[in-house]
């Protein structure tokens, strides 16, 4: 949970984060996984904020920002999600912060380090996707055709 919370942008620092991670475990919530569950059924905004607050113990201008990363993850995970329906819910959350972490925070910036990586022919697209977001060829391919059609 630890990594999860500074891997999601903003100036959350590891002291910070391993303290939120400890109070998420004192009260049952084990995993990045579990964690974006309840902020999404929470929902992003107020509500999130205040979760995040009262489960994690961040203070509310740290909570904000890490409601505005699970919000960005949200988003990406959605659109993976919507793009490769075989990666599920926990697939696409997996996939969309293995992105975050190397900095691919939105769908328009995976489908430009796509196009980037795609110039260099043999299948570098592809690889890049499966690399980064850590899916199989298959799932890959699936990601591929979701970016070419939201080109068009």
């Amino acid at each position: 949970v630890s990594e999860f919370l500074t891997g999601l942008g903003g100036h959350l620092g590891a002291a910070e984060a391993q303290a939120a991670a400890s109070a998420a475990a004192r009260r049952g919530i084990k995993s990045a996984a579990r964690l974006h569950v309840l902020w999404h059924e929470a929902g992003a905004g107020a509500a999130g904020v205040r979760l995040l607050v009262e489960q994690l113990g961040l203070a509310e201008h740290d909570a904000r920002e890490v409601d505005e990363g699970l919000a960005t993850l949200s988003a990406l995970a959605d659109f993976l999600r919507g793009a490769c329906s075989s990666l599920g819910a926990t697939g696409s959350r997996r996939a969309a912060a293995a992105a975050l972490a190397e900095g691919i925070t939105t769908e328009d910036k995976l489908r430009r380090r796509w196009r980037r990586e795609e110039r260099g022919g043999a299948g570098a697209g592809r690889r890049m996707l499966v690399q980064v977001l850590g899916v199989d060829e298959d799932d890959a391919e699936a990601i591929e055709e979701g970016l070419r059609a939201q080109q068009r």
